[in-house]
Formats: C-alpha cells, structure tokens, sequence
C-alpha cells in the first residue's frame, strides 16, 4: 500500500459540559472547512507493559495515551483559528489575542488516499477530540522569486467520554464517497460505529 493523498480537511467545535450526575456531554458545532489540505501528521502516546514469567515475555499491553497532531494548510481561516484558539473575532474582522484565551475542544478529520494493487482508494478519517496550540508566526520579505508559506498548527489528541480517539472509515473508491463518509460522521454525537453499514 502507498499513501498518495491528504484533502478535505474539516473540523467541527466541540463543547464538553457535564450532566447533574457528572457524565459528559459533548455538543457539536457546523462542518467547517479550516483551509485546504498540505499535510496531516499524528504520533501517539501509549502506555506499554510486559509482564515476563518463565524468562520470557508472558503478556504484553499498550494503551492510549493522548497523541500529538500537526495540521498545514494553504491557508488557515481566521474563523478557524478564532474557533481552534479561543481568539476574539471583532464585528469588522479583525482578530485579537490574548493570554487568558481558551482553546476549544475540536473534532478533526479529513480524507486519506492509497494505492493498493493499482487501484486508488480513500477513506475519512476523525480524530474525535482535539486541542490546537497556537500557530506560530513566520513571515519573509519578497525576492526575485515568490517562496510561499503556509501555516502549521499543532495540537494534541485526547480520548472522548467513550475512550475512543480516532475513527477510519471504510475504503471507497472516490473522494466524493469518503468526504460524504467524513461529513456524516463528524456530526455524530453518539459512536461513530453505530450507524456504520
């Protein structure tokens, strides 16, 4: 198999509230697009134990953690960064920052391309719960030849209320196929499986 493509990155905002008897409830924002797709990037964190017995390895576990993850895109929007770092969005657009804003709780998700024995595939994937740092700043002075630049925000990747972290759909044969599988599933409030075919 060989990864050939990254698009359609989408996000939608999640609020985390907490019922009278102290279980979780996420609400979910509108399927918004934050920019269009360059590269994806998550490493995970897990937990690993082995327990040894007759001098050699008995039983072996890993367990999630939490991951980190790194979205670039052409262009971030100022609705996305507004929405990933807690920053104000005055009435004429203008965006202000400061120290005691908030980051939200995002659910990020986006289409995968592979090739596998000379046919493309595609498939959605979401991870359920994630909060952006800030983006750092980098700007250049114009040359002889344009150099574009393009932002990068990093993150990291947390478990919802129902220990679930990331969501793969199945493969399809289009991009139209996977982003109707990736709009579909972004909006779910209850696990992503149970509606699946």
């Amino acid at each position: 198999m060989a990864k050939i493509s990254f698009c359609k990155p989408k996000y939608v905002k999640v609020t985390v509230s907490e019922d009278e008897d102290g279980n979780e409830i996420e609400s979910l924002g509108t399927v918004k697009i934050p920019g269009k797709g360059i590269n994806l990037n998550a490493t995970i964190n897990t937990s690993d134990t082995t327990l040894y017995a007759d001098d050699g390895v008995g039983e072996y576990d890993t367990e999630f953690i939490d991951g980190n993850i790194t979205l670039e895109l052409d262009d971030l929007t100022d609705e996305a960064e507004a929405d990933f770092t807690g920053a104000a969005v005055g009435t004429d657009g203008d965006m202000l920052n400061k120290s005691t804003d908030v980051a939200s709780y995002i659910r990020q998700g986006g289409v995968i391309g592979r090739i596998k024995n000379n046919v493309k595939q595609y498939r959605a994937v979401i991870y359920l719960r994630v909060k952006y740092g800030i983006p750092a700043d980098s700007f250049a002075t114009k040359a002889q030849t344009t150099t574009y630049g393009t932002p990068t925000i990093s993150g990291k990747i947390f478990k919802n209320q129902r220990n679930e972290w990331r969501y793969k759909s199945k493969w399809v044969d289009t991009v139209e196929e996977a982003e109707a599988l990736l709009d579909s599933k972004l909006v779910l409030t209850t696990s992503p499986l149970s509606t699946a075919s």
